[in-house]
């Protein structure tokens, strides 16, 4: 028997290149579905998505892609934001705490989220900058 790979899988997100099929595929979907739910997401979130996908894929002596994807989706679907969404994996955060932080201080940036606060902004110096309407309380 004779085998032999012809080529070995090379994959990019946003510029984040991808060498494992598996880690790309998955990285893909999640950043998918969150930004389903939250508006474009920044490239920082999507390699911080990638590295705990490795990170879990090495560390875990038996991984299931299938089943990180599925806790990650019910964990989207329990959060109002981005600051509330958390990943985990068999239910523990373990070696999940650097994204995990970073999304708790809202290093990541979502289209929804930023184009809500930039509302509430404007809605806030708008009103500061129209006078009360008072009936006879001038001088």
């Amino acid at each position: 028997m004779e085998s032999k790979i012809i080529q070995d899988f090379e994959g990019e997100i946003n510029g984040i290149k991808f060498y494992d099929q598996y880690i790309f595929n998955t990285t893909e979907y999640l950043a998918e579905e969150i930004e389903k739910k939250f508006g474009e997401i920044d490239t920082e979130l999507i390699k911080d998505l990638k590295e705990a996908a490795e990170t879990l894929y090495e560390k875990y002596d038996i991984f299931s892609f299938d089943s990180f994807e599925n806790e990650t989706m019910e964990n989207l679907g329990e959060a109002n934001t981005l600051k509330e969404f958390k990943l985990t994996y068999e239910k523990s955060d373990w070696k999940l705490e650097k994204i995990n932080q970073n999304l708790k201080n809202e290093k990541y940036k979502s289209e929804k989220e930023n184009s809500s606060k930039d509302k509430e902004k404007e809605s806030s110096e708008k009103k500061s900058k129209t006078k009360p309407k008072s009936k006879g309380m001038e001088r």
